[in-house]
This record gives structure tokens, sequence and C-alpha cells, in this order.
């Protein structure tokens, strides 16, 4: 059961055990599930895998000091380390601006966020406060679904003005960081 449990809240929302009866700790590793997702290849939601694994190889990259990022004997590109960041960042904040919305209208942190992750991730899953959801909280679950189903890269950047890379460049700073 536990299994089946963990493939689900990634992918098919079959709730096969009460949410309610889940410890603390059952409940975090459910959100995390759930915010990981699927791989990036299938229908299922969530941040993705594959997202979450560059996110990973890269800050164990950054802690041995490494410049690189390497996996399989091939060096990822710049690129795909910036688009997995963004990805996730996007993500991040969209589930955190949903719980947000949902907190303001009097429901509990971590109901709001269990919420909040099960639409960003496309999950189904719920702790049975969705029919009592205010106009606004639903419409906030509602966008979440959205964006987590199409791709919340995808909304951003559809919501965003294309504007060409300047032939200048800003003269690069260093900051402190951590």
């Amino acid at each position: 059961m536990a299994a089946f449990q963990s493939v689900t809240c990634r992918t098919a929302g079959f709730n096969t055990a009460p949410l309610a009866s889940l410890s603390q700790s059952g409940m975090l590793l459910t959100m995390i599930l759930m915010f990981v997702g699927a791989g990036s290849g299938s229908t299922g939601g969530g941040a993705k895998v594959n997202t979450v694994s560059v996110l990973l190889l890269s800050a164990a990259a950054q802690v041995r000091r490494k410049t690189d990022v390497n996996v399989f004997g091939r060096r990822l590109d710049e690129s795909t380390i910036r688009k997995a960041y963004s990805t996730v960042s996007i993500f991040f904040l969209a589930c955190l601006a949903g719980t947000m919305v949902m907190c303001l209208q009097g429901i509990s942190l971590d109901s709001a966020l269990f919420e909040a992750i099960s639409a960003m991730g496309t999950v189904g899953l719920t702790r049975g406060i969705t029919p009592y959801l205010r106009p606004l909280s639903k419409l906030a679950v509602l966008l979440m679904m959205f964006a987590g189903r199409v791709g919340s890269m995808s909304v951003a950047m559809a919501v965003t003005r294309n504007r060409p890379q300047p032939k200048l460049r800003n003269v690069p700073e260093k900051i402190l960081i951590g």
C-alpha cells in the first residue's frame, strides 16, 4: 500500500488512505512527492523528476567546488541548469501565492499548502477543504491547476513580452550569496 500511495501522489490522485490520518511527516512526504511530480516525458504534473534532479546535481557540484555539472559521463549545459532553477522557482512561488490566498481566506496553513501543491502538481488529492473554499480561493486553485498542467514556465513566458537581447551587456558584479 505504501508503494501505491507514493506513486499516486505523483500522478493519479487516488486516495487509498484517509489523508487526515497521516502523520505530520507522512503529510510532508506526500507534499514533497506531489511537488516533485512525474517524469518530464509523462503527462503527470509537478516540477518534474528530471528538473529537480538537475537542481540537486547542480547543488552537489557547487558544494564540491566544481564549475561543471556532470552526470553519466556528460556535462549539463548552463542553459539547462538555468531553466531548471527558473522552472522550480516559478512553480514554488505559484504554490506560495496560492497558499497565501487560501490562508487569507481562513484556511489553515497546512491544508492550504497541501491543496496548492496538489493543484500545481495536478495530483487531485485534497484534505477535504475544496468544497469549503471561497470563490477567490477556488479561482486560485483553478489557476494553479491550469499552470501545473501547461507548465509554470510556459505560463510565465506566455504572460511576459519577448524582448530582444541587448547588444551591449552590463558589467558583471559579484555579490555575496548564502
